[in-house]
């Protein structure tokens, strides 16, 4: 029986409906549904004549089949109500009401740009508009003044209870040799005051902090490739053109050795979607696939302010679909990982565990409590709106201050004040989509950014459910309508 918990309950009544929030996703290869709901949380394992039956429902009409075992627990997980649409649309928001103050509460988190400068000229980069023309104010770095008050600032922010001291090195290209003074100078200020710190980083330059790797100092890296070799070094390399896949790989592993932990990001489209079988097979040569200190996963390439409708981009929901598809008929490929919202972990570790489905009243953390340092004094709250002068919440030189109408623009958003997000069924489980790509593409920091959400869920659900069938092969598949499982559990309470 698949059971995970739901976050509330219908009760039977005479008058019933079908919910406006059912989420149907087809199992591949099985002929099966997962039936998901969109604000109790439940999910449930179906028949085809289940689904046939909710999608044609009538309160007097015939059962199909159906027993009334079944039936009142569609009632009871939410799939059928008695609430209108409007209550319906109601008890979302309160839902997301919740959710949002409770994640209000959570962690700061905090990034430092020690320059805008990068080595490399990507053609899809979104700060290229910062350095556009090159303006010198985007080589400036990070001086030991700058630095010393991002630090005071951290101080009067950071809550006295903070479990997690950490600051994300970020750019441009914050691991830059040119940049290697300022990244010493902040580096050896946070060690003593015990941060941890995670660079998010090109990896060509890398050999240069071989000292600042590890356990307590710079403890994990993101580095991006771009397919193979071949494919990487047409695409990304540094501005003097020279080849940078094999110095980067040999930059990894250096890093590994170091004892810091790797997340390869693998950058994709259509023009090199077929790398991944070469790419993986690399990585186990490598003797990267194996080592726990190392993962990689898959993402689209895109830019909303240039080149975003290119022939050879990738709909998000479509990076999901053939990425998984690769996955399931190679098994060599069963360490990637596809940046697809969370949700094929979020939804494993509710299958695995019985717990909740992994709501969400917003998106990431920039609406929750990202401060972000950059090397002129300013301070945003999105990585996607650094350096974008009206978008900054704030200054911490030389004089510190947030301006709490700013800093609000992105504290406040979450579905339920957004336009069309209380009425959508998946609204609980985007929280809305990405801000600062919102904010880019329409003008507005309250309208959804969707990224192609629906094809992406309906991908990488199944695609967890699979992989907790593989883990609880004694599973049992053999009831003629469903198979759903209840749970009184509910944040609210």
């Amino acid at each position: 029986m698949l059971v995970v918990f739901t976050v509330c309950a219908g009760v039977y009544r005479k008058s019933m409906r079908i919910s406006d929030y059912i989420i149907y996703l087809r199992l591949p290869g099985s002929g099966k549904y997962l039936l998901v709901h969109g604000y109790t949380g439940a999910v449930d394992l179906v028949q085809p004549n289940v689904v046939e039956y909710l999608k044609h429902f009538e309160p007097a009409g015939k059962s199909n089949g159906i027993s009334s075992a079944t039936t009142d627990a569609l009632v009871k997980r939410g799939y059928l109500t008695d609430m209108s649409h409007e209550e319906e649309v109601a008890r979302v928001k309160e839902l997301a009401e919740f959710l949002h103050r409770r994640r209000l509460r959570a962690e700061k988190w905090f990034l430092l740009i020690p320059s805008y400068n990068c080595n490399f000229a990507c053609p899809y980069c979104y700060e290229g508009r910062i350095s556009a023309g090159g303006t010198n104010w985007s080589r400036k770095t990070m001086s030991g003044e700058l630095v010393d008050s991002a630090y005071a600032a951290i101080k009067a922010m950071e809550p006295d209870n903070a479990k997690r001291r950490g600051i994300v090195l970020y750019g441009g290209e914050p691991l830059m040799a040119e940049n290697y003074d300022a990244v010493r100078y902040i580096l050896e200020r946070g060690m003593r005051e015990n941060y941890v710190f995670i660079a998010v980083t090109n990896g060509y330059d890398l050999d240069r902090y071989r000292d600042f790797l590890g356990k307590g100092k710079i403890a994990m890296l993101q580095v991006s490739l771009d397919g193979s070799p071949e494919s990487h070094n047409r695409r990304r390399h540094p501005r003097s053109g020279a080849d940078s896949f094999r110095k980067i790989a040999d930059n990894i592993t250096m890093a590994l050795d170091a004892g810091a932990r790797v997340s390869v990001r693998v950058n994709l489209d259509k023009e090199n979607l077929s790398d991944l079988r070469l790419l993986n097979a690399l990585f186990v040569s490598r003797g990267w696939i194996g080592n726990e200190k190392f993962r990689y996963y898959v993402a689209a390439v895109f830019n909303p302010e240039k080149e975003n409708r290119r022939a050879n981009n990738l709909a998000k929901g479509s990076l999901v679909k053939s990425a998984l598809g690769e996955r399931r008929v190679c098994e060599d490929l069963s360490e990637l990982r596809v940046d697809d919202f969370g949700l094929e972990a979020g939804f494993g570790a509710a299958f695995t565990d019985g717990g909740l489905v992994p709501f969400r009243a917003n998106f990431c953390s920039a609406q929750e409590g990202t401060y972000i340092f950059d090397p002129v004094g300013d301070i945003y709250s999105c990585w996607q709106s650094v350096g974008i002068e009206n978008e900054r919440v704030g200054r911490y030189f030389p004089v510190f201050n947030i301006d709490e109408a700013s800093v609000g623009r992105w504290r406040d958003r979450c579905v339920s004040v957004m336009p069309d997000c209380p009425e959508c069924k998946y609204a609980l489980f985007c929280g809305g989509g990405c801000e600062g790509l919102a904010y880019l593409t329409t003008g507005s920091h309250y309208n959804s950014y969707c990224d192609d959400f629906p094809n992406a869920f309906a991908h990488s659900v199944p695609a967890a459910y699979s992989n907790y069938l593989l883990k609880k092969k004694t599973l049992s598949l053999t009831d003629d309508d469903a198979r759903p499982g209840l749970s009184p559990s509910s944040p609210l309470t």
